[in-house]
């Protein structure tokens, strides 16, 4: 995937969110310093880790690679409320995300970029979204990224392999009243 298509975002991109049942558009490094993390990583709310997770639960995120993500420090798990896509090469429509009554996680482990076929057996243990092997995982990252990229085919989305950002929840978050 070439670099016009940073899902997730620069440290100089905007975030789509919900507050107080209102959208805003707020800089990301603005988000970054008020929640004290170094990234997002976005969760589908269909797929978000609710009943029986608690602080020190272990998870594991898929997506497709991403070049500016860290293995270092915290990470906010916003919920993807709706979805965002690109429109052309860099007309991107940002996903709504809710930043309330969400996870704080440390990302542990992190594989950058893998080819489907040299997957490590231990991302099944945990995973967010109902995943357990490499068909149920291509379905899943296909389910995620037609939407967010519509212009490219199927075969192209696979093709690109897969990142892996092995998770530790700390705390939950919510965003005060006017906090943003």
């Amino acid at each position: 995937m070439s670099a016009k298509y940073e899902r997730g975002g620069s440290l100089n991109s905007s975030v789509l969110l919900l507050n107080q049942g209102q959208k805003e558009t707020l800089p990301i490094r603005k988000i970054l310093k008020n929640i004290g993390v170094q990234q997002i990583i976005r969760i589908p709310t269909a797929d978000y880790p609710e009943n029986g997770y608690v602080p020190g639960s272990r998870l594991v995120h898929f997506g497709l690679p991403i070049e500016n993500s860290r293995r270092d420090g915290l990470a906010a798990l916003p919920k993807i409320v709706i979805f965002g896509h690109y429109n052309s090469d860099e007309d991107e429509q940002l996903p709504l995300l809710d930043f309330n009554n969400i996870w704080v996680a440390k990302v542990t482990r992190l594989i950058k970029a893998i080819p489907y076929d040299n997957l490590p057996q231990d991302c099944f243990n945990d995973p967010i979204g109902n995943v357990y092997d490499q068909d149920s995982l291509q379905a899943l990252i296909l389910s995620r990224y037609r939407h967010s990229l519509p212009i490219l085919t199927d075969e192209e989305i696979l093709a690109q392999g897969v990142s892996i950002r092995y998770l530790e929840l700390k705390q939950r978050f919510s965003a005060p009243q006017n906090w943003f």
